[in-house]
């Protein structure tokens, strides 16, 4: 299941983004060793533990790119 299969609506998604924000290494299940102030070496850590596909990668940066996604941010 994706975040967006998750998110009923975009209230949804927003709670789900201000959590990510909040508390990444609960929100994705990191280990300590992970930098969580470092949003590459956690996108690298996923991808490398299969959590992730290079393909979702690919889409979320698409998505962040969007006009709707950068209002809805604040950008």
């Amino acid at each position: 299941m994706t975040v967006i299969d998750m998110a009923g609506n975009i209230n949804d998604l927003m709670n789900l983004y201000q959590q990510m924000k909040s508390d990444p290494r609960k929100f994705f299940n990191l280990p300590q060793d992970v930098d969580v102030t470092n949003p590459e070496g956690i996108i690298q850590y996923l991808l490398n533990t299969g959590r992730i596909s290079q393909a979702q990668v690919n889409n979320a940066m698409n998505m962040r790119n969007s006009p709707l996604v950068q209002r809805l941010m604040g950008r």
